[in-house]
């Protein structure tokens, strides 16, 4: 089965559903907090307020990411799904989002800048990667706007302000 890669960022009660798997119980309170080595899809997690930590001060922590050697490792997916990679190279991608045209757009943090993926017919390859805009204070969230088929603007949001492209 062919699937766009829009479908990658679908909720998870969707991939189980149009996976036609069986539903899994929705874990709630502390059966809801898990690592990513347990999680898999169709795990379904209802957080609620009350489950939450009491807010207070904590200490600072820096969680800076690593890139690791793939290995040949593959992240699991719904039966029927395949998982292949698309893009490799990018520099502290943080956000995608993807345009009606199916363009994706990619924010690099720490380059500074937004990078465009265009896909072939099948959307399995890229075959167009360019920077979209640049020079950019470590980007970090993006959204297109009006919402629909037809969006005219892309807000990007910056470490200090917010950013308008047509």
């Amino acid at each position: 089965m062919n699937i766009h890669v829009s479908a990658m960022l679908a909720p998870a009660w969707l991939w189980a559903a149009c996976a036609g798997a069986q539903a899994e119980p929705v874990l709630q309170g502390k059966d809801a907090f898990g690592s990513w080595q347990a999680d898999k899809p169709g795990i379904v997690r209802l957080i609620r307020p009350q489950d939450l930590p009491k807010p207070g001060a904590s200490p600072s922590v820096a969680n800076h990411t690593h890139v690791v050697p793939r290995g040949g490792a593959t992240p699991l997916a719904p039966q029927g799904f395949k998982i292949e990679l698309l893009a490799e190279g990018l520099a502290g991608p943080r956000v995608l989002r993807i345009a009606p045209n199916g363009d994706i757009f990619v924010a690099e943090t720490g380059p500074g800048r937004i990078r465009v993926l265009r896909l072939d017919e099948g959307g399995t390859r890229v075959v167009t990667n360019e920077v979209y805009a640049s020079g950019l204070n470590r980007p970090f969230g993006m959204a297109f706007f009006p919402n629909g088929d037809n969006p005219q603007w892309l807000y990007v949001a910056n470490t200090g302000n917010v950013v308008r492209f047509p």
